[in-house]
């Protein structure tokens, strides 16, 4: 067991053998759920690589502030030592009992292997990111171009508000939370790279794909 700055590795079995955390929906639900027995299923962010997971999850002994817990290898050792090098928002979260990580891994992950340029693969190296979702992503890909942001409650007050949108806060107030709350769980990110090129999906818990990029 080693510990470095802000993050607490544990590193059990140098040469497990066992499948991935980027490739293995039973092993990535079991490394989170050795995260959720711990510290509860709030997560902000979880970063499946080969043989290694982060997840950014929130603080048991103070829950305005977020851990970031790393995991190797085939033993799932947690602790709560070592904030997040970076904070998240009040409300970047999801629950992860509610992530089904067939739809993740192999479901998106083989959609993206298929984009793959043909050839020797080499050395193919996988890396799944699920993040909560933010606002550029709700705007993205989510929000309604006709109703203002969120962000705008905060930036007008109420007489100007209501001048640029059209509407009172209280009455765009809801709205804004049933977009919000019929948006998916979190953002699913994939990267996928050998010799002979890579491939960048992006996607949700829901299984949809947003976008796809080649080089």
């Amino acid at each position: 067991m080693g510990i470095a700055a802000g993050v607490t590795y544990y590193v059990i079995d140098q040469h497990d053998g066992g499948p991935s955390f980027s490739l293995s929906a039973e092993r990535a639900e079991q490394a989170v759920q050795a995260v959720v027995d711990e510290c509860g299923s709030d997560v902000h962010e979880i970063r499946a690589l080969d043989y290694q997971m982060t997840v950014v999850t929130r603080a048991k002994d103070n829950p305005d502030h977020w851990n970031e817990v790393v995991v190797q290898h085939r033993y799932h050792k947690l602790t709560n030592d070592g904030a997040a090098s970076i904070q998240p928002e009040e409300n970047e979260y999801f629950d992860t009992t509610q992530v089904d990580w067939d739809v993740i891994t192999p479901g998106m992950v083989d959609e993206a292997m298929s984009h793959l340029p043909e050839g020797d693969l080499g050395d193919l190296s996988t890396h799944v990111t699920v993040t909560a979702i933010d606002e550029h992503t709700l705007e993205r890909y989510y929000w309604r171009e006709d109703f203002p942001m969120p962000r705008d409650l905060e930036k007008y007050d109420a007489e100007s508000f209501e001048f640029f949108h059209d509407i009172t806060p209280d009455e765009g107030r809801p709205v804004m939370e049933k977009m919000i709350a019929a948006a998916p769980l979190a953002t699913v990110r994939i990267y996928l790279g050998h010799d002979y090129g890579h491939v960048s999906l992006t996607g949700n818990t829901d299984g949809e794909i947003l976008d796809i990029a080649t080089g």
